[in-house]
């Protein structure tokens, strides 16, 4: 009998530069999605930031954590026109749109409505930077939905500065539909 030393967990937490105990494996992006945003410690005079731009399984998981905790959800516009969209202004106008109130801010890694590529590490650093001086429990969480980004380009997904990154499996990577995970 052939014997693999294959277990899920440590095989895509090699592959994204984590560790097993930071990944939990689920059918697809919107379960993750679902998961981060509804285990949100998040309150009712706080609020979630998001784009224009992001996929619906994003908005969705936002609208319920919001309904759930009562707190207020902002919509920001990286960009006017995909095809002219560049990395300093996306970041720039998220940055501005970051308040005190707010606790998460939920972006999608390449839109796939224009296949704009959003610059996530420098995004994770202006996040990283409304952090500076606010309490854990006012701490703004960076959360990535990065289905059309995963497994074609080469970047750790540890590394990219965000608190959750949420994929599927079968675009890039070519495993089965049904796969997915949330990293944390």
């Amino acid at each position: 009998a052939i014997s693999y030393n294959f277990t899920p967990p440590i095989f895509f937490a090699e592959y994204i530069g984590g560790k097993p105990d930071e990944l939990c494996l689920t059918s697809n992006a919107t379960q993750a999605l679902a998961m981060a945003y509804h285990g949100l410690r998040i309150r009712s005079n706080q609020e979630i930031l998001t784009t224009e731009h992001d996929h619906y399984s994003q908005h969705e998981s936002i609208r319920y954590a919001a309904a759930r905790s009562g707190c207020g959800v902002r919509y920001v516009s990286l960009y006017d026109d995909g095809a002219k969209a560049n990395a300093t202004e996306m970041v720039s106008r998220l940055e501005r749109a970051i308040t005190p109130r707010t606790r998460a801010v939920g972006v999608t890694w390449v839109h796939s409505c224009t296949g704009v590529k959003l610059p996530i590490a420098p995004i994770a650093d202006v996040v990283a930077r409304a952090n500076s001086g606010r309490p854990s429990s006012d701490r703004c969480l960076l959360i990535v939905d990065g289905t059309h980004g995963f497994a074609n380009q080469d970047v750790d997904v540890a590394r990219l500065g965000g608190d959750f990154f949420a994929t599927g499996t079968h675009k890039w990577l070519f495993a089965p539909r049904g796969t997915g995970f949330l990293w944390g």
